[in-house]
């Protein structure tokens, strides 16, 4: 059933996005959820790209996009100037990591660190299995592999601190928390769940089940927040305490989510997305529902971003959809002419409403990524 409910959905989203990409814009029901989708933004920088890109981190400065073909480019965040560019045989969809010495890509059974400074490869470590997301605290790099593995490296030379491997796979990228010294994984499968690990050791502080269809794991102030659900309409958003793993809060949702998608959190808020595309914002504090919105589209893979003002998220039609942090009401709903497989807060000056996207586009003629302003 959650797969013909999802089907329905999907088809429904090609067909908007296949409108969408022959008018630039175009007018949608007066909903709740729904708007008048907006003319297309104005780019403060738009860079072609060779092929599609696949993935993409940043971190303010420089953004590093993973492109077809094992292509990775290296982009100055604030004009989208090329800095360098280079090939990493394998280097696929996983997200690339980005910290003050190397960007680090999955390519393949390893992980390759480069020079930030013009992209030589600094060193190769290999994994068991092909490499999933990476996450660089600075101090550690954390690597995951899609048979189940999480290993701790080196930033500066690639060598194993500690590996630990699980049943399951890994499909989110983990929530690293440097204060309390702990890395959260989740691992899908027959018996999905979600293990707290140790950074300095991989050691299992403690470890919960979860339902069938999960979103990424979160860490935000002191707890672990897992959505998950059992694809028929059972769905709840869970924070538990990060040292002890005791349930702090648990709320009902409409429905289930997705790995690919990324809940948000920032000061007393916590954001989460279903796969049919209903947002939820709850108070992080207690749980406490404080606004839903309906969006009409079915979401599969997305980062929720928040700004002072703003919650943005794309969805799998391949509109950009901005929310008015406080009520959920809808600012904007943008067809950015191609579709969006990564989206990154690129820049936010201090005591301005407004923040900057980076959004990688594929579906797109030709590949691009772009620095939109939100709103």
């Amino acid at each position: 059933m959650r797969e013909a409910r999802i089907a329905r959905l999907v088809a429904a989203g090609v067909v908007a996005a296949l409108i969408a990409g022959a008018a630039v814009w175009r007018l949608v029901p007066d909903a709740p959820g729904r708007a008048l989708v907006s003319s297309r933004p104005e780019a403060r920088w738009s860079t072609a790209v060779t092929g599609w890109p696949n993935a993409m981190a940043t971190d303010g400065d420089l953004a590093v996009v993973v492109v077809g073909g094992g292509e990775v480019l290296a982009l100055d965040a604030d004009t989208g100037g090329i800095r360098w560019r280079t090939t990493v045989p394998g280097a696929g969809t996983a997200a690339p990591a980005v910290d003050p010495d190397v960007a680090m890509v999955g390519a393949g059974d390893r992980v390759v660190a480069l020079e930030r400074a013009d992209g030589a490869v600094r060193w190769t470590a290999p994994l068991p299995g092909p490499a999933g997301a990476v996450v660089s605290t600075g101090d550690v790099v954390i690597a995951t592999t899609e048979a189940g593995a999480v290993a701790a490296l080196e930033p500066a030379d690639g060598q194993v601190q500690w590996s630990m491997a699980y049943p399951g796979a890994v499909r989110s990228p983990p929530a690293v928390d440097r204060r309390a010294g702990a890395v959260v994984v989740a691992w899908q499968g027959a018996s999905p769940i979600v293990r707290v690990l140790d950074l300095e050791t991989g050691r299992e502080r403690w470890a919960a089940p979860v339902a069938p269809f999960a979103a990424a794991p979160l860490v935000h102030a002191g707890r672990v927040v897992v959505a998950d659900g059992d694809g028929e309409r059972r769905a709840q958003v869970v924070a538990r305490d990060l040292r002890t793993g005791e349930v702090v809060w648990g709320t009902s949702v409409p429905a289930s989510f997705e790995s690919g998608i990324e809940p948000g959190a920032e000061g007393d808020d916590v954001v989460v997305v279903d796969h049919f595309g209903t947002v939820t914002a709850l108070d992080a504090t207690d749980g406490r529902l404080r606004w839903q919105r309906p969006l009409d589209e079915p979401v599969l893979r997305t980062r929720l971003l928040l700004t002072a003002e703003v919650v943005a998220l794309t969805t799998y039609a391949g509109e950009l959809v901005v929310l008015n942090r406080e009520t959920g009401r809808v600012r904007d709903r943008w067809w950015l002419e191609g579709f969006p497989v990564s989206v990154v807060v690129g820049g936010h000056a201090p005591g301005e409403e407004a923040a900057d996207v980076l959004v990688a586009l594929r579906l797109a003629d030709p590949g691009r990524v772009e620095s939109v302003r939100l709103h």
